[in-house]
């Protein structure tokens, strides 16, 4: 025995003589010289990893009734320990690496959903929608950016299937034909609807947040094109340059002289006028 004292020791402290702690017996205290020691705990972990792989579903569901029966005390517990170590700046940090890693964390995600099972996959849907239908039900603007969102991409598949697209989405019309106009001139070739997105060149967020009485203006040819998802999802939510907007403006003169037609707006609805 060597160096007692009254606090407990842990394995693998090394005594005074060169030995190594090892556990506590009857007789008081092991101690292993280097060599042993090696030995006896690479056994003990292969043993103990031969054991968690032959008692894998035990393992599981003692886990899960650990769960189940101390709930509330885990709870308490994480909640203890996120108001000593939240720092605000965190929060900051974690949306700035976010919108700089926009990218790998899209493309971690979407490896994650592809080796997740059927019904874990069906869950991870089920969970989205339903936060998608809570905030659509408690965030005007997101409701609104979604609805518009979503009405030009139906639009656009009614078009690209050669179905008869309802009355009350005819001032979408424009927007989807200047749309399969501007991915034929730009070559996307014929899967650009899996390759491309539609993105809003001044922010749908935006325009929705600073000029509530023109939504026409979100969806309009002048506020739409074709990117890929990398190209959007780095873009974010800011505004263009100048040139960008001048570029696109160009574009929608040019489809314009082709069909004979101009573009006039008002609060409420997109009027087409034959050129003379």
């Amino acid at each position: 025995m060597c160096n007692i004292s009254e606090r407990r020791r842990k394995r693998g402290e090394e005594g005074l003589d060169g030995r190594i702690f090892w556990s506590y017996i009857s007789a008081g205290e092991m101690w292993l010289s280097p060599e042993k020691f090696k030995d006896t705990y690479d056994k003990k972990v292969i043993s103990r990893k031969k054991w968690s792989l032959n008692n894998t579903e035990n393992i599981r569901l003692a886990g899960i009734a650990y769960l189940e029966a101390n709930r509330e005390a885990i709870s308490k517990r994480r909640k203890a320990r996120f108001k000593v170590t939240y720092n605000p700046g965190s929060k900051v940090r974690s949306r700035k690496y976010y919108h700089s890693h926009k990218e790998q964390h899209r493309a971690s995600a979407k490896k994650y959903l592809a080796n997740l099972s059927l019904e874990k996959r069906a869950k991870f849907r089920a969970r989205s929608n339903k936060r998608a239908a809570e905030r659509t039900r408690t965030d005007p603007l997101y409701a609104l950016t979604r609805r518009l969102r979503n009405r030009i991409k139906r639009v656009l598949r009614l078009a690209l299937g050669g179905k008869l697209i309802p009355a009350s989405r005819d001032r979408h019309r424009l927007s989807v034909e200047f749309l399969i106009w501007l991915a034929a001139k730009q070559r996307l070739g014929k899967a650009y609807m899996s390759t491309h997105t539609v993105d809003h060149i001044i922010p749908m967020l935006w325009l929705a947040r600073n000029h509530p009485d023109e939504q026409w203006r979100i969806n309009a040819p002048e506020n739409v094109r074709w990117l890929t998802p990398k190209e959007n999802y780095s873009k974010g939510y800011n505004m263009p340059s100048q040139d960008e907007i001048d570029a696109h403006l160009k574009l929608v003169a040019e489809w314009q002289a082709t069909l004979g037609i101009t573009i006039q707006g008002d609060k409420n609805v997109v009027c087409i006028q034959k050129v003379e």
